[in-house]
């Protein structure tokens, strides 16, 4: 009596390649959570260092919901990683290394960076112009504000920019 054999589901290639190039890309997926370049993946593999970013942009598509659960571990590491810098730096910190201090700060901006500490910096700008344009490039000094303002002054004495409107952009003057 002959053996019945058994069917693979439909869509399934186990052949030993496709096996061995499933297996190639796991260790680019491991090799990228471990930090690794797509350049140091494709020389370690024997790929193209576009391959080795196709077969993780593929994989980081096909399982988005593992991929969160990576980047939690991940962001665990990398807390644990910014720890361990931040205890090495202690003796230096307490001897008062500036550099040191410095260097203390950027691990805690990181650290808050991964937490999302950091609250997004909320600006509010109101202006009411009536004409012309009014580029203001940030925050600036009021002797900054006159100093870029003495260009206008000219203009404004030959009557090219409407007085009130310079009256409310640069208080003084008219």
């Amino acid at each position: 009596m002959a053996k019945a054999k058994a069917k693979k589901p439909s869509g399934m290639k186990t052949g030993p390649r496709k096996l061995a190039k499933a297996a190639q890309k796991q260790r680019a997926i491991e090799m990228r959570l471990a930090r690794h370049t797509y350049a140091s993946i494709g020389s370690a593999l024997g790929i193209a260092t576009k391959t080795a970013w196709n077969w993780i942009n593929e994989a980081m598509i096909e399982h988005s919901e593992a991929i969160a659960e990576g980047g939690e571990k991940l962001r665990a590491q990398e807390l644990a990683h910014l720890d361990h810098l931040a205890r090495a730096l202690a003796p230096r910190i307490e001897a008062g290394e500036p550099q040191a201090v410095a260097t203390a700060l950027r691990i805690a901006e990181s650290r808050h960076r991964l937490l999302g500490l950091d609250e997004p910096m909320k600006l509010e700008a109101k202006a009411q112009v009536t004409g012309g344009v009014l580029v203001v490039p940030g925050p600036m000094s009021e002797e900054e504000w006159t100093r870029r303002a003495v260009p206008y002054q000219a203009k404004l004495q030959q009557g090219i920019i409407d007085p009130e409107f310079a009256a409310r952009c640069w208080p003084g003057s008219t």
